[in-house]
Order: C-alpha cells, then structure tokens, then sequence
C-alpha cells in the first residue's frame, strides 16, 4: 500500500488482498492518512483481486472515520465487468449457475 499526498487529495494504492491477512495493516495506514491529511482521500483499488468481510469492514470504517474528521472516502479503479465474476461470462445471470442474482437476490 502506497500513499500519495497532494494539497487537495490524498491518494492510497490498495494492493491485491485487503483480508484478514492485510486488514491490521490497511486499517493502520488509513487511519494514520485521514488524521494527517486534508481533502479527500482516494483508495484505489486497481490492484485489488480480493476482499473479504474483513476487508469490507475496513473500507466501512473508515468511511466513518472520514466523516468524523471532516473528509470524504472516494474509491476509485474498482474491478471491470469482465473481471467481476471470475466464473464465467459476467452477463450470465445467477439463477443460470443455481445462485439468487437471476431472482433479484445478493450474491
């Protein structure tokens, strides 16, 4: 993970994982980025090929600690529509693989 500064903005790069393996770390350099900087601060999750609730929790607090600090959270280079379901071809609905997207359900 990589932080860039600038006077409006705050970049951070996200590597591959953001897990439970990577979570105490991440959690760590945001917080120490929020409290040190001004503007907003951008994630970009380019690099990243997997999250789990871990990391999730991650992103959601510090969405909270942005606000609390009077910043905002922008995430930026999310993962494509070719990328997003690596088991198949991406318009394939959900119910087709025996999951709920096809039925308006989370998958």
């Amino acid at each position: 993970m990589r932080v860039r500064g600038n006077p409006r903005a705050q970049v951070v790069r996200i590597g591959a994982r953001l897990d439970a393996g990577t979570s105490a770390g991440v959690r760590e350099r945001l917080h120490e980025a929020l409290d040190s900087g001004e503007g907003d601060l951008i994630l970009d999750l380019s690099k990243l090929e997997m999250i789990d609730a871990t990391g999730l929790g991650v992103l959601v607090g510090a969405h909270r600690r942005a606000i609390s600090v009077r910043r905002r959270l922008v995430l930026r280079g999310g993962a494509t529509a070719d990328h997003a379901d690596p088991r198949g071809d991406p318009a394939e609905s959900g119910a087709e693989r025996g999951g709920s997207r096809g039925r308006g359900g989370l998958m």
